[in-house]
């Protein structure tokens, strides 16, 4: 993945995490569903305290998505190099585009480069360009506007 050197270490924990539960299951590739189960599997990353701040608690999130995860899940034998789905690629572009967009906005403050946080990698799954279902996500009340908003709210706090 070309944007494995851009992830935080958290969000590469995540993705770590990610294709390890794809292969668990059975999958041929990793799916967005995955890289949720992931991101929540960081437990006090940004993407939990963004959605904390949300009033959303990510463990009860993650009990939800682990179900409909095993439902998708084609039971099968994952192959050693699991690739990742076109929309689950999508969904790492997007979050890398958000990345930047932050980027630019805090370089006023710092010189930092676009790194690509967990709550980053949460917006391109609920980009509106992503193109991912994650019906879950928006059952919780997790919606692509209020993260962003959340986000920008607390990373000058964090000194991201």
């Amino acid at each position: 993945m070309e944007l494995w050197q851009q992830l935080s270490d958290d969000a590469r924990q995540a993705v770590t995490t990610a294709r390890s539960l794809a292969r668990e299951q059975g999958c041929n590739a990793v799916a967005p569903e995955h890289i949720a189960l992931g991101i929540l599997a960081q437990q006090g990353c940004l993407a939990w305290q963004v959605l904390e701040e949300m009033g959303i608690d990510p463990r009860d999130l993650h009990a939800d998505l682990t179900d409909a995860a095993v439902r998708h899940s084609n039971g099968g034998v994952a192959p050693d190099k699991l690739d990742f789905t076109t929309t689950a690629q999508r969904c790492m572009q997007m979050a890398w585009v958000e990345a930047r967009k932050d980027a630019a906005r805090l370089r006023a403050t710092s010189e930092q480069a676009a790194v690509i946080s967990t709550a980053h990698l949460l917006m391109g799954l609920i980009s509106p360009a992503s193109t991912a279902d994650l019906r879950t996500l928006r059952t919780h009340g997790v919606f692509y506007g209020e993260v962003g908003e959340i986000l920008r709210r607390i990373t000058p706090r964090l000194n991201v």
